[in-house]
């Protein structure tokens, strides 16, 4: 399955950008999500029309960032109109509203149908409240190497009974994902109905992709390629992830299982171990640690290592 580019499309009338959505999109950047917002995404020469057709067609959810300039515009009509068109065919709820110094009574005016989407209501300087909004709202949140600290130096200390039960979870993980992708991959490679590239078959595989991450509990932000793998590697990946979570990994066998998972199954690591889905980790230092805790969590006997690479998590 193709891998949704962007976190957020932001949508938006340009007399809002100074006070308000310019900030809106460099703070959520600045948090590590993708933003598609016309600022950052589109170059000197690139067609507005695409731009904005491929940005709300790989994003994950529209914020629309409703104002009495909004209002005004046939452009964000438009774009509202594909996001609900969206809605509609994935059958999900991707829209989600902000409404800028407006009132119940000026959105419904405008559209009856965004009245009785969930909303937050906000002033310009209100950056924060729209940003933890849609965290709640999303599930999407991008993990810090704080976070991921404690959630090694705490799957360090799990008693046995614990211990176990994470790795009933994982393994769950393991047989959801690689299930999914078997599936996913024999519908896709049956079906002729896609020899064409048009759009309405991309909104075809989008649908039947979500119809069944949600099926096999998969949650967004997870890296999944549609394509079976051998059973004996997947295996041998759920034996190496039970010494792993049990402390009885080698040093080889650590290595072992992160290159059989990142390179061999090309799977989300980040998630099969964690629990965490591997668009949550945007920096270069978050997912070093996350490859360290391979090591800290699963290898008892760490004297084989440089005095360089004895990092304490």
């Amino acid at each position: 399955m193709k891998e949704n580019k962007y976190d957020f499309f932001i949508s938006h009338a340009s007399e809002d950008k100074p006070e308000f959505v310019r900030p809106l999109a460099e703070e959520l950047t600045n948090r590590g999500y993708n933003i598609w917002y016309d600022e950052f995404s589109l170059g000197l020469g690139d067609s507005l029309v695409e731009g904005i057709s491929k940005g709300i067609k790989n994003s994950l959810y529209g914020i629309i960032i409703l104002s009495k300039n909004f209002f005004k515009k046939s452009w964000t009509k438009k774009e509202l109109e594909a996001l609900l068109n969206k809605e509609i065919i994935l059958n999900e709820t991707l829209i989600l509203p902000v409404w800028l110094d407006v009132t119940p009574k000026e959105v419904y005016n405008f559209s009856p149908l965004l009245v009785d989407k969930l909303a937050v209501s906000v002033k310009p300087s209100e950056l924060s409240k729209v940003i933890n909004s849609i965290e709640k709202k999303t599930g999407i949140s991008v993990k810090s190497k704080e976070q991921l600290i404690q959630k090694i130096n705490s799957l360090k200390r799990l008693s046995e009974n614990k211990q176990t039960k994470y790795f009933l979870d994982l393994e769950n993980r393991i047989k959801s994902i690689f299930l999914f992708q078997e599936e996913y991959h024999n519908w896709y490679t049956s079906d002729d109905l896609f020899e064409n590239e048009e759009e309405w078959d991309d909104l075809l595989v989008d649908l039947k992709g979500k119809k069944l991450q949600s099926e096999y509990g998969i949650p967004n932000g997870v890296w999944i390629v549609p394509e079976p793998f051998p059973e004996n590697e997947i295996q041998r990946a759920v034996k190496l992830c039970k010494k792993w979570i049990f402390g009885e990994l080698t040093i080889k066998e650590a290595t072992e299982l992160h290159f059989l998972l990142e390179e061999q199954l090309d799977t989300d690591l980040f998630y099969i171990l964690y629990a965490i889905p591997h668009s949550f980790i945007k920096e270069r230092k978050a997912y070093d640690i996350l490859i360290y805790g391979i090591i800290e969590i699963g290898v008892k006997e760490k004297k084989s290592l440089p005095p360089s690479e004895k990092k304490n998590c």
